[in-house]
Parts: structure tokens; C-alpha cells; sequence
């Protein structure tokens, strides 16, 4: 039954890189099915999973003329469903444990291979296998011209996107002009719209059936399994499946540039940029190594020598990328120059050429190739601690062999790498691109002329483009000896002085019996103290022209004053008191409770309201602590007495759990001053733990639905958790969320306002506190457009995680409307109190004022695109929907994404 076998049993060995480089082991065992299919198991029990890889050696170049992007469009087509498994690729197998978010299921294709691989656990390696088994063997017998022509939409918008990217002509330009006509590398792996559109569904089925056999594909096992039992299911699964017929595959065929080629392209792009490219060798050959060690000296990283050169001494580029891109019959050596403003492509050309013939004529150091080839072993290394996902253990397994034919390959591939010499790199550098001819891309930004005149197109409105002028606010910072941390903000100009006492946390474990007792002592607190009542409290204040506020829940409160400089210390002295004095009156308190329990009804009754509880509740889960409101319940609140409340209080209102903020006409003197000689003597206290873990990771989507009977708009809620305001992610986040729904002309807002009309708002909140964090899309859009806002709302948050690129323009426009509008947070001192006080809370440097503007400025495209895939990411988030079921639930349930659960206005499920 076997043609061939290595019988090892598949472990991990590991073994520390000795001075020889040898690496660590792959055991594996292959042999193949009488039908062709390649197998390869590999165990490995590093957590309880196993990663099911399917590599198809067919490619982009596979494809006949005039059928230009079906290896592509095929691989859409295998997550349809098949003859036998109904419903989408992606739920069934997550629903099976795969974890989209953490890379664990996927399917690519580039000109050579097509792969598909998920990661689930051990007691669903059966599960999988009969999904891939099932579309390898019965896809034809589901294919329908209703998917077919669903996905050739999808692929077709797919290409739009990509064209509408700046450079995205380039690609074009590379494949049609520097290989010879009929090339197989001579189209891109797209394909074009024409050929997307001609497609029938008989020219699928006939793809499918060339190319999707055992015989043409190469399944890994990798992960912790018993392999006489996965022996078994793959015989079981795979075995009955028919081989298809032999297949003729294209040699080696590096194409020949008899002279240097310059293609030209105007394009709607930002900055000029030169693109130089070299046909090379193809993969897994000596010349590949040379080359990517060339590749990295000379472009990959802030040493690389052309980009000191060109970027950081010369400044002429704002960037430069230079790799060598190896693949199965042929390679590309590409060199990318991204022109500053006004500077000409040939200088920059001068330069690469100059660059390039010092490198041909002495190569590259020793040292340089010393410290390239440890970062190979690294790469090599760190390979091999994922089981599957891209450059995981069953990908190397599969590639070699796809490729080579034999999975056993590890090794020496690490040892081609190793055993390049400087010599090496010199001739093979020599040969390839210094001797060589090369294809030259031009592409430069389109301007429009217009003849002078001495009238003007009004509706072209003036640039606001300008630089950012922001001082950050100056502070001064001194602690006194019982813990309080004193703050100052110098504000000379006018007579004022904003207060504000920062209490960092209170009780954040609260039960769920006492939920809200914490929201309560803060309320309390300017109800009266020991001398003072309520309004004596509100009289005193009056005469002085000052206003206070008292506020907080279980994450924190605080205290605020404003008033005259000239009246400060008397005005503190009230402070002080509500501070340190506080009553607690039992009949203070019960009229606060009642005032609580009606402003509590009231905004039980407000949707907005109890569809934003909720997405706190389930978002974190009951058992968390912020899983509880910080309101409470009617119930909570009913059991709270003023001996919780003095509990909380002489707990949590502590001076080593707060900061003393001075914002406005005071110095640092005069404010320790007041604050010795009010709270000196303050005593501090021990703290109970307070941290908060994170929201839960889900790996399951879940939507929630209460009923408002006869509501006419449902409000929506989507969401997940967010870093911690301390996470480096936290300016990209800010720009993540702007783009997605923190402005008007957010992607959210934009869409179902101004383009659909379907609410009157859509936004998203971003919260990122001193150790959690949350993001939050909103809006209340008209009942009959709920699914259809659903939809919209998946669509934008999947958008800005890469399927709807981010343009410059669109970036540009966040960013201006961040930084400009930056300044406008601190026109008052209140205001500047307001931006302290939130990173006093959250334990965050004050000196990230100074940072934001100059942090949003370097944002790209690519970091907001990595954020959204990081935070933003629809599965596993949390949906609540306040609206009226008769009309939505039906609908919703139908959308099939996710658990759909109907709750009460508690939060219990019905």
C-alpha cells in the first residue's frame, strides 16, 4: 500500500545551536497513499492541537491564456462548501476550534502553490480531515452559479482595491515587461478583470479537476496525535478519492533582458518611486542565499547601506526596500527607492548604481555576513516553534516537499545558508545584478495643468495642510511623606486654578450583591460631613465663586474645584472637609438612594443606555469584576448601607491612592503649601490588590438580543477588548479607531449616515485604561435596517484590517483632523485638568501629551492595518441588540454568525 516510508517517531528534539549549526530535529514519517497523496505526520505535543496542512502544487503560472486568476479564484471557491459539508468553510471549522485570530486557519495562493492549513484541537483532527478530504474529493458536485458568481464578485472588488492602491501598477508592469511573452510568470496572480469575468462555471470544474487530486497535493500532520489512528482517518478519508491524470509542469525559465528596460507610469501616488528588478535564479539554489544576504546588506533595516545612504545621510529617500524574491522557476532581485519631494529618480538611480558597484567590486564584509547568519539560525529556530500557521513546522514540511520531494530538508536548507562565503556573495552579486540588465519602473505623480488666469475654480478649497503647533503643557510633580503624589500645571494669565483630587481606584472587586457602592460613596461625599450639610456645603461655595463636583464608580473618582486663585485655600478647606469628613447621614443616604434607584429606572429605560450595560456585561463576563456595572442593580443598591459606603471610604480614599492636580495661575510652591497644610495630615493606608485582568479572549462570536416591543430603531452594539493605555499599540489604536468610527467622517459614520441612511450616527469608542481596555462600535439605526446594518458594520471593521486598504488620502485626513484638533483639548484649565487627570489615572507618563502629535504624524497605513487586525479583528466579538424582536430576530439568527442569545434587561438569558 506504501511506495515509501521514513519511520521515525515524529518529536521535536531539541538541541542548542552548536558551533557546527546544527539545528534541532524534525521527525517525521512520510509515505503515500496508491492514489498519489503525499502524507507526512509529525509529532509534536506542545499543546493539545494539531495542524492539518494541505499544499496543491498548483500556481498562477498553472493557468492557460485567457484564464488568467483562476488558481486564485479557486481557492475562493474551496471555502464554499462541498458535496457533503454544508455551510461556510471558515464557521465549520472554527466552530470545530480553529482560531482565525491567532492564525490558525487559512488558505493562500501565489504562483506556484496553493496551500489551505487550520490548527484545531487533537479531538477534532477527524472533523478536519473529513472537511479537506471532502473538498478535495466532492467540491464539483456543490459548485452552483449562484457561489460562482458571488465569489467572481468578491475576487473582481478584490482586484479593484488592490489597483486602487498607490503603486499598485507596478506589479503589472513587472510581469509584462520583463518576461517574454507566454511566460508563466508573465501575469499576476490576480489576474485581470477580463479573464475574472469570461470565467464560466465549467472552466472551474475543469481547474478543479486537473489540479485538485491526490496526486498533486501534499498533506502534514503536525501536532500532538497518535499516527496509527491518523493513519487510519487519512486512509479513511482520502484513500477512496480517485488520482488524477499526469501533469506537465513548466521547467526553470529565467528570463533574458538583452538591455535595460524603463517603463514609465504616471500615477495618482504621493512620492515619486524608482523600482529597479533583476530576473535571478529560482529557489532552493545557492545563488538564491547569495542573493538574500545581498538583498538584506544593502536594503533591509536602518544599517543596510542604501538606506544610510539614501534615507538617513543624504536624505533623499524617505524609504528603501531591497529583497530578493526566489520561486519555483524563476526569481526577482527588486530594489525600491521611494523619492522625497521634489528629488529626481535618476539621482536616486546614481546612487544605487554607485552603491551597487562598490558592493560588486568588494562585497560584503565579513562582519556584515557574520551577523546576517546568526539571524538566519534565529529564523530557522523561531520556525519551529509553531506547529502550522505560515513558516510553521508543516509548512516547511510541505514546501520542501512540494518542491524538492523530500519533506527532509530542514537542515541543509539552514546549511546553504550558512556555508556562503563573502566571496559568494561578491561573484553571485556580480553575475546577477552588477553585470546584468535590468527592468526599470518610473513612477511618478500625476499633475494637472491649468493655463493662467486671472480667474479661479472656487470649489477648490484652500489646503489646510500646515504644521502642528503644540506646546504641551508644563508640570511639576512632588510627593509629600503620607503618599500624595502633588501635580502642577503652570497656566499664568488669568486668575485661576482648577483642583482635582484623584482617587486612582476604589473597590473594583465589589460583589454583585453590593454592585454600585462605590458609585455611591462618591455621590456621597458632597452630601455632608461632620460639620457641614449639604447646603451649607453648596452656600459656602457660592460665596466664593467656586465650583466642586464629586464623581467616580469602582475604577476611580474624583474631586473637582475651580475657582479664583485669590480664593483657593479657602475654597480647598471645603475640599478638604467632604474628603477627610465625610457623614454619611442614614437620611442623606436614603434620599441618595432613591435618587439613585429613579435615575437608575430611567436609564434602564433607555436603549442606548442598557445595550452599552450590556455589552460592558457580556463582554467581560459576570464573574469579572467590570463585568458589573459601577450603577448596580435595583436590587444591589437596595442592600447597600452607609457602613459599605464608610468601608469603601476609609479603604480606598487614601493619599499613597491619590494625586493632588493644580492646573491654572499657582506654582509648585504654593501648591505643595496648600496641600500640606490641608492634607498633611491625611493618613495613608494599606491598599487591597486592584489590578484587573483583561476582557477574556472569545473564540466564538456571540450575539445578544433584548426585547424593546414596538421600538422603532434597534441600537447596536459590536465590540471587543482592547490593550491597556500603557500598551505601545496605544497611538495606532487611537488612529485604528478614528479611521474606523472616532470621527465623523469615519468609514462607519460615512456608511450608514451618509451613504445608507440608516441612522443618524455610527461611531466607535475606544477605551484604553490603566490595565484594561475595550473598543466599542455603536449606533441606533431604523429596525427594518438592522441586518442590513450589521452587515455594514462587519464590512467596515473586516475593512480596516486589510480587505478595504487604508488610502494615503484617507490616512492623511485622520491624521490631520487628530493633530490639528489636538491643541483644542487645552483651551482651559479645566480642559488640561481633564487630559492630566487621565493619564494620572491610568499611571501613564505625562509626557505622552508631548508624544501624540509627533506619533500620530508617523502613523501608516500599515501599523493602523496591524492594529485593526490586532483589536478590530468581527470574530469573537460581542453584539447586543436593543430592539424589538418580532422584526429582528428572525433575521439576525438567519445571518448564521454566531450563538444568538435573548436576554433580559439583567442580562439573563430567556
Amino acid at each position: 500500500m506504501l511506495r515509501h516510508a521514513v519511520t521515525i517517531a515524529c518529536l521535536l528534539v531539541l538541541a542548542a545551536i552548536a558551533p557546527a549549526q546544527t539545528l534541532p530535529n524534525i521527525h517525521f514519517e512520510k509515505y503515500t497513499l496508491k492514489n498519489g497523496l503525499d502524507v507526512i505526520l509529525c509529532v509534536n505535543k506542545k499543546i493539545p492541537a494539531v495542524n492539518v496542512n494541505l499544499w496543491y502544487h498548483v500556481g498562477s503560472k498553472n493557468e492557460a491564456t485567457g484564464k488568467t486568476g483562476f488558481a486564485h479564484l479557486f481557492e475562493h471557491m474551496m471555502f464554499q462548501g462541498s458535496k457533503h459539508v454544508v455551510g461556510e468553510y471558515l464557521a465549520l471549522v472554527e466552530q470545530a476550534g480553529a482560531n482565525l485570530r491567532a492564525g490558525g486557519v487559512n488558505g493562500t495562493t501565489n504562483t506556484d502553490r496553493t496551500n489551505y492549513f487550520e490548527t484545531v484541537p487533537t479531538h477534532s483532527l477527524e472533523y478536519a480531515l473529513w472537511l479537506e478530504a471532502d473538498r478535495m474529493g466532492f467540491l464539483d458536485e456543490a459548485l452552483t452559479q449562484e457561489k460562482f458568481a458571488n465569489q467572481q464578485d468578491v475576487v473582481r472588488n478584490e482586484k479593484r482595491q488592490g489597483d486602487n492602491a498607490p503603486y499598485a501598477a507596478v506589479q503589472y508592469a513587472v510581469a509584462e515587461h520583463l518576461y517574454p511573452m507566454g511566460h508563466p510568470y508573465g501575469h499576476t496572480v490576480i489576474g485581470s478583470i477580463e479573464d475574472l469575468t469570461n470565467a464560466t462555471l465549467d472552466d472551474v470544474r475543469e481547474f478543479y479537476n486537473t489540479w485538485y487530486v491526490p496526486n498533486n497535493c501534499s498533506l502534514a500532520l503536525v501536532g500532538d496525535f497518535d499516527p496509527d489512528d491518523a493513519k487510519e482517518l487519512i486512509q479513511k478519508y482520502f484513500g477512496p478519492l480517485a488520482p488524477g491524470k499526469p501533469r506537465s509542469r513548466p521547467g526553470v525559465n529565467i528570463p533574458f533582458l538583452p538591455r535595460n528596460k524603463t517603463v514609465r507610469i504616471l500615477d495618482r501616488v504621493p512620492q515619486a518611486r524608482l523600482q529597479l528588478v533583476y530576473p535571478v535564479p529560482h529557489h532552493f539554489t545557492p545563488e538564491e542565499a547569495s542573493l538574500d544576504y545581498a538583498a538584506s546588506i544593502l536594503g533591509h533595516g536602518k544599517t543596510a547601506r542604501l538606506y544610510r545612504t539614501l534615507v538617513r545621510d543624504q536624505q533623499l529617500a524617505s524609504n528603501v526596500v531591497v529583497y530578493n524574491a526566489a520561486r519555483e522557476i524563476a526569481g526577482e532581485f527588486h530594489v525600491i527607492v521611494t523619492a522625497r519631494p521634489g528629488v529626481d529618480l535618476a539621482r536616486l538611480r546614481a546612487v544605487v548604481d554607485s552603491q551597487f558597484a562598490d558592493f560588486a567590486e568588494n562585497g560584503p564584509s565579513k562582519d556584515e555576513l557574520e551577523r546576517l547568519k546568526v539571524e538566519t539560525s534565529m529564523n530557522f529556530l523561531g520556525s519551529l516553534e509553531r506547529i502550522g500557521g505560515f513558516g510553521g513546522i508543516a509548512d516547511r514540511l510541505n514546501s520542501y516537499n512540494t518542491y524538492l520531494g523530500n519533506p527532509d530538508y530542514f537542515q541543509r536548507d539552514h546549511d546553504r545558508y550558512q556555508a556562503i562565503t563573502t566571496a559568494d556573495v561578491r561573484r553571485d552579486f556580480q553575475r546577477w545584478i552588477a553585470d546584468a540588465h535590468r527592468l526599470e519602473v518610473w513612477v511618478e505623480p500625476e499633475t494637472s495643468g491649468r493655463p493662467d488666469a486671472e480667474e479661479f475654480d472656487r470649489s477648490v478649497p484652500p489646503s489646510t495642510d500646515g504644521p502642528v503647533v503644540f506646546d504641551a503643557p508644563r508640570t511639576e510633580r512632588r510627593t509629600l511623606d503620607n503618599g500624595l503624589e502633588v501635580v502642577v500645571s503652570p497656566r499664568p494669565g488669568l486668575p485661576l486654578v482648577s483642583t482635582r483630587l484623584i482617587i486612582k481606584t476604589q473597590d473594583v472587586n465589589e460583589s454583585e450583591e453590593k454592585a454600585g457602592r462605590s458609585t455611591l460613596t462618591a455621590a456621597m461625599l458632597d452630601e455632608g460631613t461632620i460639620t457641614r450639610s449639604a447646603l451649607q456645603i453648596q452656600e459656602e461655595l457660592d460665596r466664593l465663586g467656586a465650583r466642586m463636583s464629586v464623581g467616580g464608580g469602582k475604577t476611580g473618582a474624583s474631586v473637582s474645584l475651580c475657582c479664583m486663585t485669590e480664593k483657593l485655600d479657602d475654597a480647598f478647606e471645603i475640599l478638604t472637609d467632604i474628603v477627610l469628613n465625610p457623614a454619611f447621614d442614614e437620611l442623606e443616604f436614603e434620599r441618595q438612594r432613591k435618587m439613585t434607584l429613579d435615575g437608575l429606572r430611567r436609564s434602564m429605560s433607555e436603549p442606548g443606555y442598557l445595550a452599552t450595560r450590556l455589552f460592558q456585561q457580556k463582554l467581560y463576563g459576570e464573574e469579572h469584576p467590570l463585568g458589573r456595572s459601577s450603577d448596580g442593580t435595583a436590587s444591589s443598591i437596595a442592600a447597600i448601607t452607609t457602613a459599605d459606603l464608610r468601608e469603601t471610604w476609609s479603604t480606598y480614599w487614601r493619599p499613597n491612592n491619590a494625586t493632588l492636580l493644580f492646573v491654572g495661575d499657582i506654582t509648585i510652591e504654593r501648591a505643595v503649601e496648600i496641600a500640606q497644610l490641608h492634607l498633611g495630615a491625611w493618613r495613608e493606608g494599606k491598599l487591597p490588590m486592584t489590578a484587573l485582568r483583561p476582557a477574556p479572549r472569545r473564540k466564538a462570536r456571540t450575539i445578544y438580543l433584548v426585547d424593546r416591543q414596538g421600538a422603532p430603531q434597534s441600537e447596536i452594539r459590536i465590540g471587543a477588548g482592547a490593550p491597556a493605555r500603557k500598551d505601545p499599540d496605544y497611538h495606532a489604536m487611537q488612529l485604528t479607531n478614528a479611521l474606523l468610527g472616532g470621527a465623523f467622517s469615519s468609514r462607519l459614520n460615512l456608511n450608514l449616515r451618509e451613504d445608507k441612511g440608516y441612522t443618524y450616527g455610527a461611531f466607535c469608542r475606544l477605551a484604553m485604561a490603566r490595565d484594561h481596555g475595550w473598543w466599542m462600535a455603536t449606533a441606533g439605526v431604523q429596525s427594518k435596517f438592522t441586518t442590513a446594518s450589521l452587515h455594514e458594520f462587519r464590512k467596515e471593521i473586516e475593512g480596516l484590517a486589510g480587505t478595504i486598504p487604508i488610502r494615503p488620502d484617507e490616512l492623511r485626513n485622520v491624521q490631520r483632523n487628530l493633530t490639528l484638533g489636538f491643541v483644542q483639548n487645552f483651551e482651559s484649565n479645566d480642559m488640561v485638568a481633564g487630559q492630566l487627570s487621565s493619564l494620572l489615572n491610568d499611571d501613564a507618563p505625562l509626557s505622552a501629551l508631548a508624544e501624540f502629535v509627533p506619533a500620530i504624524e508617523q502613523g501608516s497605513p500599515e501599523a493602523v492595518t496591524a492594529m485593526a487586525r490586532k483589536h478590530y479583528g468581527f470574530d469573537g466579538v460581542v453584539v447586543v441588540i436593543v430592539g424589538d424582536l418580532s422584526e429582528i430576530e428572525a433575521p439576525v439568527r438567519a445571518l448564521g454568525w454566531g450563538e444568538v442569545v435573548v436576554l433580559d434587561a439583567d442580562g439573563r438569558e430567556q
